[in-house]
């Protein structure tokens, strides 16, 4: 998603990974909080005095490597997008869950016959 360049492209990728998203709507909000977005925060900073690199995250491991654009717009809006996105289904699913008493498979069974 971060690789485009053009902010159509970009929207719909952010799209299609919140679409995506859904499928395991917890695990990958976590992941995406806990992982993917302090990767991405480091990759921003500079990673040692005069290297001028910067840290990125390479398969849970930090690397070095020269992009530092990462975060900057329009890639950080959506990124911050695709964030609170997520997040927002994610807690308005618990509250589902919690208050009717069904597992989060019978919700979208559920959705999908009201909406498709």
């Amino acid at each position: 998603m971060l690789s485009y360049d053009r902010p159509e492209d970009l929207y719909q990728a952010t799209g299609m990974l919140y679409a995506i998203s859904h499928l395991d709507i917890d695990n990958l909000t976590l992941s995406l909080l806990n992982i993917t977005l302090p990767c991405l925060l480091l990759q921003s900073l500079p990673a040692a005095k005069g290297s001028g690199s910067a840290l990125s995250c390479v398969s849970g491991q930090l690397a070095a490597t020269s992009s530092g654009r990462c975060l900057s717009e329009p890639r950080g809006g959506a990124l911050a997008k695709l964030c609170v996105m997520c997040v927002n289904v994610m807690c308005t699913v618990r509250q589902l869950v919690s208050t009717s008493g069904l597992s989060p498979l019978e919700l979208v069974q559920i959705a999908h016959l009201i909406f498709c």
